[in-house]
């Protein structure tokens, strides 16, 4: 059955795309201490984070171990990564782990350079576009510029050349022509300040993709995010009727998340979610681990933080139909002193602001 559903998901996203598959990881295996029976360096295939469904894997100690930073994380080990700068993954191993090229075409940057250092940049074509692939903190570089390379090609040795402490490849996928990795102008903050503190988000965010979900869904989530019109404005295949929605609460934290998920209700239809485009909409002040969720298979979680303690509107729209709409409510420390305060007799709303 799992094979027979593989299947099929391959054969629909050849569908969609029209191109052969984006699916190859800059690594194909990592070492650490990995072999825990003989407390030695071992080599694993690298585990993929199916769907880039980063909520199942965020507290695996072995996924930690390897993706050492996500996309749009801090410097803090996969902390609120949904919201932050990182502008792409850090995959980690051991000092000359082979790095292959993600896809085909011209090698246009290969030497030290800037906070990165060893740094390859490869430009991609896509559909009428381009797309580049960047590579970074290598201790080798196995390709010049003007090099044609093809899929799975090595590349480079993976290393911790100049700002970092681990040995990691920073693996990024920039969409615009400029400076690789895609790095704002006119953001004039340290690469610290902007990872973790969020600074040049929206700039960044339009300029780059997560690398795993464009892997995991075969650039689906480069059409859904950057080609709209390449994606057919009639919906024929889903109702708001054929999907459930889910939020786990309506009652949160300032600075605190909670989690929407949007399911199919038939497995009959669940490979239409690529072709689909699903938006959120929303008050100010509100962060989602994903606006555009076109590139859905057969169901996602979106991350929902707001940073203003307030009244705030959700709207999930089909197109522009409007599909469900919620109504929540985000508190700061000091509402939630006065509620305690003023309610406290009322043990339903106790509860309530004991569980945020």
């Amino acid at each position: 059955m799992k094979k027979s559903f593989l299947c099929l998901w391959i054969i629909l996203c050849s569908i969609i795309t029209s191109q052969t598959f984006w699916r190859s990881y800059p690594v194909q295996e990592v070492s650490w201490n990995f072999c825990w029976s003989t407390w030695g360096i071992c080599s694993i295939e690298l585990p993929r984070i199916i769907n880039a469904d980063y909520l199942s894997y965020k507290n695996s100690p072995l996924y930690r171990e390897i993706y050492t930073v996500m996309w749009w994380g801090t410097y803090y080990d996969w902390r609120d990564f949904w919201f932050w700068s990182h502008q792409g993954v850090d995959i980690a191993s051991t000092l000359g782990t082979p790095i292959y090229a993600m896809w085909d075409w011209e090698v246009v940057e290969a030497w030290e350079k800037g906070d990165r250092w060893n740094t390859i940049v490869i430009k991609h074509k896509a559909w009428s576009s381009e797309l580049w692939s960047v590579y970074a903190h290598l201790d080798e570089i196995l390709v010049k510029v003007w090099d044609t390379v093809n899929e799975k090609q090595l590349i480079a040795k993976m290393g911790k050349t100049w700002n970092t402490t681990w040995i990691h490849v920073h693996f990024q996928i920039d969409t615009s022509e400029g400076k690789h990795p895609y790095f704002p102008s006119g953001c004039e903050w340290s690469i610290t300040e902007i990872v973790n503190e969020g600074r040049c988000w929206a700039k960044i965010k339009d300029n780059t993709l997560d690398p795993l979900l464009f892997l995991e869904t075969n650039w689906a989530i480069y059409l859904a995010e950057h080609k709209d019109n390449l994606i057919s404005q009639s919906s024929n295949y889903l109702s708001k009727d054929e999907i459930n929605y889910k939020l786990w609460t309506t009652v949160f934290k300032q600075w605190n998340s909670t989690i929407l998920s949007i399911t199919p209700k038939s497995n009959d239809i669940r490979d239409w979610f690529l072709k689909e485009k699903l938006d959120l909409e929303s008050t100010q002040w509100l962060d989602l681990s994903a606006k555009k969720i076109a590139y859905l298979w057969s169901w996602r979680d979106i991350n929902v933080v707001w940073n203003t303690a307030w009244l705030h509107k959700l709207t999930i729209k089909l197109w522009n139909t409007k599909l469900k709409k919620y109504t929540l409510f985000v508190l700061s420390d000091e509402m939630i002193a006065t509620l305690r305060t003023k309610f406290s007799e009322n043990q339903t709303i106790q509860n309530i602001l004991n569980s945020l």
